[in-house]
């Protein structure tokens, strides 16, 4: 490798001459270092650029934020609305709630409350039903067994099958601000097709 850049710098000089093969080196490093500044400026103006255009962008999102709280404050009050109203329901449970699902705390505290009318449908078994049944004495908690539920049913094929002590309950279902399905386990990611309470659920959205 040597060797060969020898002999490139003799054939050269040979061709150029000494005076010119000097001057062609200062020219190449006078470009070179030509280049570098204009790469350097290009870069220092990308990064000028990008940043004017991520303020921009900020100073259009606040005056829009900005905007959007005075032009809607209703709409803010419908919002913080419906939060209380989740609270109300789940309340400040740290695991979040899938949507149409309600916790324990949540559930108590809507049947507490005697401006929310309740119904809650109890789909085990009616022996464990009679064995455990909530009780709170402003709401109303009935048996809708599991044996009494079917994939496909409709609520007349159910309101057959319950027991006399459900019924007249059952006939109000249309009347109250919350229905409430319960099993043992069952949370709203364990619905699905042919589950005991998916079934009384598309029972009870249906139109008879």
């Amino acid at each position: 490798m040597h060797l060969s850049s020898l002999l490139s710098k003799e054939f050269f000089l040979s061709v150029l001459g000494p005076t010119s093969f000097k001057k062609a080196i200062e020219e190449a490093e006078k470009l070179s270092e030509s280049l570098k500044l204009r790469y350097e400026e290009v870069e220092v103006r990308k990064k000028l650029e990008e940043k004017e255009r991520q303020e921009e962008k900020k100073r259009r999102e606040d005056k829009t934020e900005k905007d959007g709280g005075r032009a809607s404050p209703k709409g803010g009050k419908e919002i913080k609305k419906v939060k209380e109203q989740k609270e109300l329901i789940n309340g400040p449970s740290k695991a979040a709630v899938p949507a149409g699902g309600i916790t324990a705390e949540g559930l108590f505290k809507i049947m507490k409350d005697q401006g929310i009318t309740v119904i809650v449908m109890d789909a085990r078994c009616l022996r464990d039903f009679q064995d455990s049944q909530i009780q709170v004495p402003t709401q109303n908690v009935i048996s809708v067994p599991e044996e009494a539920i079917n994939p496909g049913i409709t609520v007349n094929q159910i309101e057959a099958n319950l027991p006399d002590a459900s019924r007249e309950t059952w006939k109000r279902r249309g009347f109250v601000d919350y229905i409430i399905l319960l099993d043992w386990f069952s949370s709203v990611t364990d619905l699905k097709l042919g589950t005991t309470l998916q079934s009384l659920k598309d029972a009870l959205y249906k139109v008879t």
